[in-house]
């Protein structure tokens, strides 16, 4: 309501989040977009994903479900006054409250003339970790590093392929997936710099590209998974690599 009133008749509203941000900015959204009442209004969720995962679903399947499982719990999501329950109800039909993951897909159909991107790396070690490690004792009782990462990683894709999957019948969303680059342990796209987001087979060099198709483009976005490892997202040993994996190490992730 405050934007609404103090930063009326903007003609492009952008709503962005990265980690759990990204989450935030998909469920903020509608909020944001109804005070707002831009000309035109767009949302680039970053490495926050709500994945598709079922109340009762298999974790073999939906390993996020344990996580979702426990927040809908702790939280109250879908209690009858809960946001869950709130915002499904605003886009009848196109949400299930037993899935936290359908608010990312009723978005599209709420708004299709909106333009919708979604971001993740497929190497990600921060939001994967937080999403597993705690639920999963054998990635618990891994050691942390290489094994602990393989274990998360094994998870974290196919899960990403599934939320991916869900979202492509909708053509006003896009979605970047590279594979990894080695700040803050390829977690987030939109932090700091660009450098390192490109997908080299299929000519982006970086995800301005893929923001500039988001903001002025037509049709569907940009929508990319890099196959292979692209050579440009290699380590370089800066500075900032190493303090971010140590922040983050000591974080426990």
């Amino acid at each position: 309501a405050w934007l609404g009133s103090n930063l009326p008749n903007q003609s492009q509203v952008l709503v962005t989040g990265f980690s759990a941000g990204g989450v935030g900015s998909t469920a903020a959204y509608d909020a944001i977009r109804t005070a707002m009442k831009a000309k035109k209004t767009a949302l680039l969720a970053d490495s926050g994903p709500l994945m598709q995962a079922p109340r009762n679903g298999s974790p073999d399947v939906y390993p996020s479900v344990l996580l979702h499982n426990t927040i809908r719990e702790k939280w109250g999501l879908d209690v009858p006054n809960g946001i869950v329950t709130e915002l499904i109800g605003k886009y009848p039909g196109k949400g299930d409250v037993n899935n936290l993951g359908s608010l990312t897909a009723a978005l599209p159909q709420a708004y299709p003339n909106d333009r919708m991107s979604f971001l993740n790396f497929q190497m990600d070690g921060i939001f994967s970790a937080f999403s597993y490690q705690k639920f999963f004792p054998e990635i618990a009782a891994a050691p942390s590093g290489p094994v602990r990462d393989a274990l998360i990683n094994a998870k974290w894709v196919p899960e990403l392929q599934t939320w991916i999957n869900a979202l492509k019948p909708y053509s006003n969303v896009g979605y970047y997936i590279p594979y990894e680059r080695e700040v803050i342990k390829s977690h987030t796209l939109t932090t700091v710099t660009f450098g390192g987001t490109g997908i080299a087979e299929v000519n982006i060099k970086d995800l301005g590209v893929v923001v500039d198709n988001l903001l002025g483009g037509t049709g569907t976005p940009i929508r990319a998974w890099e196959t292979a490892k692209n050579p440009q997202n290699t380590p370089n040993n800066s500075l900032f690599d190493q303090l971010s994996n140590i922040i983050w190490s000591f974080a426990g992730l």
